[in-house]
Protein backbone atom coordinates (compact mmCIF):
# COMPACT_ATOMS: atom_id res chain seq x y z
CA UNK A 1 0.00 0.00 0.00
CA UNK A 2 2.79 2.38 0.58
CA UNK A 3 4.47 1.76 -2.33
CA UNK A 4 4.50 4.45 -5.24
CA UNK A 5 1.24 4.69 -7.63
CA UNK A 6 -0.56 2.00 -5.77
CA UNK A 7 -4.36 2.47 -5.80
CA UNK A 8 -7.30 0.76 -5.86
CA UNK A 9 -8.82 3.73 -7.66
CA UNK A 10 -7.20 3.80 -10.69
CA UNK A 11 -4.25 5.39 -12.59
CA UNK A 12 -2.77 8.59 -11.93
CA UNK A 13 -3.03 7.90 -8.29
CA UNK A 14 -1.51 6.05 -5.27
CA UNK A 15 0.91 8.60 -3.84
CA UNK A 16 -0.03 9.85 -0.78
CA UNK A 17 0.58 6.76 1.41
CA UNK A 18 4.27 6.78 -0.35
CA UNK A 19 4.80 10.05 0.75
CA UNK A 20 3.20 9.40 4.65
CA UNK A 21 5.70 6.93 4.40
CA UNK A 22 8.49 8.76 3.52
CA UNK A 23 8.07 10.92 5.89
CA UNK A 24 7.59 8.68 8.70
CA UNK A 25 10.77 7.24 8.10
CA UNK A 26 12.66 10.58 8.11
CA UNK A 27 11.05 11.58 11.34
CA UNK A 28 11.81 10.30 14.72
CA UNK A 29 9.18 11.79 16.17
CA UNK A 30 6.12 10.60 14.17
CA UNK A 31 4.73 7.21 14.23
CA UNK A 32 1.65 5.86 12.60
CA UNK A 33 -0.36 2.70 13.48
CA UNK A 34 -2.41 0.94 10.58
CA UNK A 35 -5.22 -1.68 11.50
CA UNK A 36 -7.92 -2.75 9.26
CA UNK A 37 -10.98 -4.62 10.83
CA UNK A 38 -14.04 -5.30 9.39
CA UNK A 39 -13.18 -4.27 5.98
CA UNK A 40 -12.51 -0.55 7.79
CA UNK A 41 -9.29 1.34 6.99
CA UNK A 42 -8.16 3.07 9.89
CA UNK A 43 -4.52 4.96 10.79
CA UNK A 44 -4.09 6.90 13.37
CA UNK A 45 -0.63 9.48 12.65
CA UNK A 46 1.45 10.54 16.01
CA UNK A 47 3.11 13.30 16.42
CA UNK A 48 5.32 14.57 18.55
CA UNK A 49 6.79 12.74 21.40
CA UNK A 50 9.85 9.55 20.74
CA UNK A 51 8.65 7.01 17.94
CA UNK A 52 6.93 3.10 19.42
CA UNK A 53 7.72 0.54 16.80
Amino acid sequence: MTQAGFSTKGKGRGFGLSILSDLINASPNISLSTRMENELFTQTLIIGGERNV
